[in-house]
């Protein structure tokens, strides 16, 4: 059966503030500049997505979760919103963890805060 889905988008999220003190990656929270540049995303591209497919597929950090709920508002066209239970957040871990494993950790490394270009067409 055909799902209907014509394209894929990645997002990663914004620029993040430094660990907190005794904290961990994972409690890294968005700056105002990374809430600034996920709402620049809805609006540069994240209309051409529309509609969106029901099912979103996110790593359950909180700075993960933060840019996509921006990047969705800032996509709706002006006077439009969404409901609760447009979307089923699909909380995937590996897609936080698959970065921290040995091979992601030395990509890291090399390539820094790059953008998912880069690290996509990284040799």
């Amino acid at each position: 059966k055909e799902a209907g889905i014509s394209r894929v988008a990645f997002v990663r999220h914004g620029r993040t503030a430094a660990k907190p003190g005794g904290g961990s990656d994972w409690d890294r929270q968005l700056t105002s500049d990374g809430r600034k540049q996920a709402e620049e995303a809805g609006k540069s591209f994240g209309r051409e997505l529309t509609p969106f497919y029901p099912k979103i597929f996110v790593s359950p950090s909180a700075r993960t979760r933060d840019t996509l709920d921006i990047f969705l508002e800032s996509s709706m066209e002006e006077g439009s919103r969404f409901e609760e239970g447009d979307f089923t957040y699909v909380d995937n871990p590996v897609l936080y963890d698959g970065v921290m494993r040995p091979l992601g950790s030395a990509l890291f490394r090399k390539m820094g805060y790059a953008a998912l270009e880069d690290y996509l067409n990284a040799p």
